[in-house]
């Protein structure tokens, strides 16, 4: 992703709060990148929050402000006191979203292991006819606020992988997954059986961070996973069970 500085735009015209913007043209797909620098994670928060809710306001909660009427993708990552918008001419449809793709998990993989010193936790196990993994990206950021008190900011994305030993295509009917752990559990069912291609490791840019500018909070949510975290996996199939523990696979 090749950056060049842009003196057409004004960073006047999008501050947030008082703070304005340095502005980046993105080459070869008709991209801009915005970088705020805030004096700390909670002056971040605040000013982000009521950016926000201001232009709720002002467009009757239909999330309208100055990026996305310019823009048709706006997403927006955290990086401790920074906020780093990333803005695309068009919605990445199918063929733009082939070549775009690439360079949005890329730019989301910067941010997230350089910028936030991201980490990675995998548990992993495997019973007779199932393998499973928990893919967990986290980050983990303390600060302190104008009161002295000691405060985090941490994000975590969890990744399902799920893999059949046999043949997947021989899997009909009721199919579900249970993880469950001490500190979270999730699953699923499909009544058409198990569905391979929902439960392979996908490396995305959500996988990074980031969030639709605009919508909803941006930066910390989730709590960082111990290590010694144990998922249990329960997999039915064709009137079938297995159960197999999943542990961090350092």
């Amino acid at each position: 992703m090749s950056l060049t500085s842009n003196s057409m735009v004004n960073p006047a015209d999008y501050k947030m709060g008082q703070v304005e913007p340095q502005i980046y043209e993105i080459k070869n797909f008709d991209g801009m990148l915005f970088i705020y620098k805030f004096t700390s994670i909670g002056e971040r928060d605040t000013i982000y929050d009521q950016w926000q809710d201001n232009n709720k306001k002002i467009s009757n909660s239909l999330y309208l402000n100055m990026f996305s009427s310019k823009w048709q993708y706006n997403r927006a990552y955290a990086a401790k006191n920074t906020i780093i918008v990333v803005s695309l001419s068009q919605f990445p449809g199918e063929e733009y979203a082939q070549k775009i793709s690439p360079r949005l998990r890329n730019l989301g993989k910067a941010i997230f292991y350089n910028l936030n010193e991201g980490q990675q936790i995998v548990y992993q196990g495997e019973g007779n006819n199932w393998r499973g993994k928990v893919i967990i990206n986290y980050y983990n950021h303390f600060w302190t606020d104008d009161k002295g008190v000691l405060r985090d900011d941490c994000w975590n994305h969890r990744q399902p992988v799920i893999e059949f030993k046999g043949d997947p295509g021989n899997i009909q009917g009721d199919f579900s997954y249970e993880f469950k752990s001490a500190i979270d559990e999730f699953g699923g069912t499909d009544s058409k059986g198990f569905d391979a291609s929902r439960f392979t490791k996908n490396d995305s840019a959500a996988n990074y961070g980031g969030v639709i500018l605009g919508f909803g909070g941006i930066g910390g949510s989730g709590a960082m996973p111990p290590k010694d975290n144990v998922y249990r996996l329960t997999v039915k199939w064709n009137n079938k069970q297995e159960t197999f523990d999943l542990k961090d696979s350092e």
